[in-house]
């Protein structure tokens, strides 16, 4: 009876998010949509720099990770990732917010800095990065949701 209670409580707690992500299969685990819109491009930034690949490549890497599905202009999606790329010094800047679909709130910011021809270790950067926090936050949702008042 105890397992029992303690089963309803853990299914209770996570949300309906969570239970709505799930398809009751044994072993799964949260799952996240996310768009990933095309960076803002800074004056600095040379011409070759595609932000509409960088952001199918990110998306690319992002959907990689198992729990995520990630697109350009994703309808449904519960997250978005803005970013904006300026270039100083030689240096790529990449500014990065995460905000929840439908809300102006900010749950995650970051900046990376990258040498001009290190395009693809920063994709891995910051597809790691973006992963952690949509999973922490996602996981930090029913905890944080206000509950009515009865």
């Amino acid at each position: 009876m105890l397992a029992v209670a303690i089963a309803v409580g853990t299914w209770a707690l996570r949300g309906p998010a969570y239970r709505a992500a799930s398809d009751g299969l044994p072993g799964d685990g949260l799952r996240v949509r996310l768009a990933v819109e095309p960076f803002e491009v800074g004056d600095s930034v040379p011409a070759d720099w595609s932000s509409t690949g960088f952001a199918d490549s990110l998306a690319v890497q992002l959907s990689l990770i198992r729990g995520i599905h990630a697109a350009p202009r994703l309808p449904d999606a519960q997250y978005v990732l803005h970013g904006h790329v300026t270039m100083k010094d030689a240096r790529l800047i990449l500014a990065t917010r995460l905000a929840r679909e439908g809300a102006r709130d900010t749950v995650w910011t970051a900046t990376f800095w990258r040498s001009a021809t290190s395009s693809h270790s920063v994709l891995t950067d910051l597809a790691q990065a973006v992963a952690e926090a949509v999973f922490n936050e996602s996981v930090r949702e029913p905890f944080t949701q206000k509950r009515e008042k009865p």
